[in-house]
């Protein structure tokens, strides 16, 4: 079957703990390389389980995964994973690695008891193929993929980005709850926004959308040979930035 990578996905191991930079489809029996961004500038030396990576089946918190996709910028990957960890309450340690984030038993525990309530509260429709975020009132991102399975397979770890997420913004004085016509306009915005820059990734093509604050980022897989315009979308994130 064809391997699905999501942008942001955790490898922990080799020199340096690293995210997948873009969505990537690698077909069945082949071997392609795969495009990242250091998350632990602290390190350039074998880890424990030498240079080998490690799946850690988590997504590091969505305002990296925007600085990975959109920004393509390493050092701004590097400035939002610390500034992460710096607002996180109850770590155990802080350092350069995502990795601390990810260890901590304070945010594990917080993780698994929010995805049990959020999970209960979601809709099971089989129409569903994704998600719109708020966090403390305001619509901040969506996930939205080419259909119900492939969101429920990645559904866990989308919810505990979005839960650290949460914790390092942490709750304000006064909150509000955002009315559907919000997350509406924001569908709207990052479905038909400006088409600023299509590019090739391994088996798929990476296309950049701009709708004034919000932009996305779609990875669509060729349904025959040639151009970008042959193309079926397969998964969309999209960010209102600051």
């Amino acid at each position: 079957k064809t391997l699905f990578l999501m942008a942001g996905e955790v490898l922990l191991g080799g020199k340096q703990d690293r995210i997948v930079k873009d969505d990537t489809l690698i077909p069945p029996r082949k071997t392609v390389k795969v495009a990242v961004f250091c998350v632990e500038p602290g390190r350039w030396a074998p880890s424990e389980s030498g240079m080998k990576f490690m799946a850690s089946d988590a997504l590091v918190a969505p305002q990296v995964r925007l600085k990975a996709q959109w920004d393509e910028s390493q050092s701004a990957v590097w400035e939002e994973t610390e500034r992460v960890q710096r607002m996180v309450p109850g770590l155990m340690r802080r350092g350069t690695s995502y990795r601390n984030v990810l260890d901590s038993p304070g945010v594990r525990k917080a993780i698994r008891q929010k995805i049990r309530r959020l999970k209960r509260a979601l809709a099971s429709d089989r129409r569903t193929c994704g998600l719109i975020v708020a966090i403390n009132g305001q619509i901040r991102w969506m996930d939205l993929f080419a259909n119900h399975s492939l969101l429920q397979k990645s559904l866990d770890r989308l919810l505990s980005a979005a839960v650290v997420q949460e914790m390092a913004e942490g709750r304000p004085a006064i909150s509000r709850t955002p009315r559907i016509s919000e997350a509406q306009d924001f569908l709207k915005r990052a479905l038909t926004g400006r088409r600023v820059a299509t590019r090739r990734s391994n088996q798929g093509f990476v296309t950049k959308v701009e709708s004034g604050r919000v932009v996305g980022i779609e990875m669509a897989a060729p349904i025959a040979p040639g151009a970008p315009a042959a193309a079926a979308p397969v998964h969309m994130s999209a960010y209102q930035r600051p």
